[in-house]
């Protein structure tokens, strides 16, 4: 005969558990989800692909400044061409072109910020 319940006593209390063929296969399935989940990580992380990514370093500016722009995780030698769009628009997107070295990483300033991109907003695609 299978055992068909569980039971936990804590502080002098019993809770017994009935498990159901249902329930049973319930956390069969919630088993393999989770090692299906973990493949899958550990595909991504052993096979080392990474997005690409750029960002500015800081998230606000003050006139005077100059707008720097890391980019990571690209091919090596890899040309990446960045468009930093104005918002509201005063001026033409600012196109750069920049090779990343050969680690796929590259660091360039784009712009240099002005009294009038007071209250703009800056999108940076690549």
């Amino acid at each position: 005969m299978k055992n068909l319940y569980s039971s936990h006593t804590s502080r002098g209390y019993t809770a017994i558990a009935l498990q159901t063929p249902t329930n049973r296969l319930f956390n069969i399935a919630k088993i393999w989800y989770w090692l299906l989940a973990w493949a899958v990580v550990l595909l991504f992380s052993a096979s080392g692909l990474k997005a690409q990514s750029v960002r500015s370093d800081k998230a606000d500016y003050i006139p005077g400044e100059h707008v720097w722009i890391t980019g990571e995780d690209w091919q090596p030698n890899e040309s990446v061409t960045l468009h930093l769009t104005e918002e509201p628009k005063i001026h033409d997107d600012t196109v750069v072109n920049v090779t990343a070295n050969a680690s796929g990483y590259f660091l360039i300033e784009v712009y240099h910020v002005e009294d009038h991109d007071i209250n703009q907003n800056f999108i940076l695609t690549a």
